[in-house]
């Protein structure tokens, strides 16, 4: 009998040591503090891969993921290339190339930085006036990239990488849309 009691608690504690999960939330926001709502984010690992989008105040949630895994969180928007664009953007950024105090924060910086090269060039004013007068209909890059909050422009922007051990909770992120200098996206 006490034979199989111990090959019961050993099955059942093998189960429970395997069946340990977790869960990951946080908000996306522009860097004015506006949420970024319909949002998909995506957690994935070597064999696991799960989808949520952001609801009205830009929350994101995930559950029973399975821990003692690194998972990269990937996030992803679609929006029309002019939201929140407009001359008054593309004058900001022509006066921080001139050297006049326009831009001042690296959500701003990186806004600006329309191509993704790493700096804000002459360049990034040219491909936001082909857009603006529709000459092109998108910019080359993506239009939002998601960085955490700590982020330091000019640094590249990388998945977020993590190794889930127990819950985490305000894993937040700042949404910054191509060329909306301003932050006067609408959602």
């Amino acid at each position: 009998m006490s034979k199989y009691i111990l090959i019961s608690i050993f099955l059942l504690s093998s189960f429970l040591g395997y069946s340990q999960t977790a869960s990951v939330s946080g908000v996306i926001k522009t860097y004015t503090g506006t949420a970024i709502p319909n949002t998909k984010v995506t957690l994935k690992g070597s064999d696991f891969e799960q989808n949520v989008q952001t609801d009205a105040t830009g929350t994101y949630l995930f559950t029973e993921i399975p821990t003692g895994s690194t998972y990269t969180l990937e996030m992803e928007r679609s929006d029309e290339s002019l939201n929140g664009v407009s001359t008054l953007d593309m004058v900001q950024i022509l006066q921080s190339i001139i050297a006049l105090p326009s831009l001042e924060t690296s959500a701003e910086m990186l806004a600006a930085d329309v191509d993704q090269s790493g700096t804000v060039s002459v360049r990034d004013a040219w491909l936001m006036r082909q857009v603006i007068l529709g000459f092109q209909a998108t910019f080359e890059a993506p239009n939002w990239r998601f960085v955490a909050i700590d982020y330091s422009y000019p640094d590249a922007i990388t998945p977020q990488s993590i190794t889930l051990t127990q819950d985490i909770d305000n894993l937040n992120f700042i949404g910054v849309k191509a060329g909306d200098v301003s932050g006067s996206a609408r959602f």
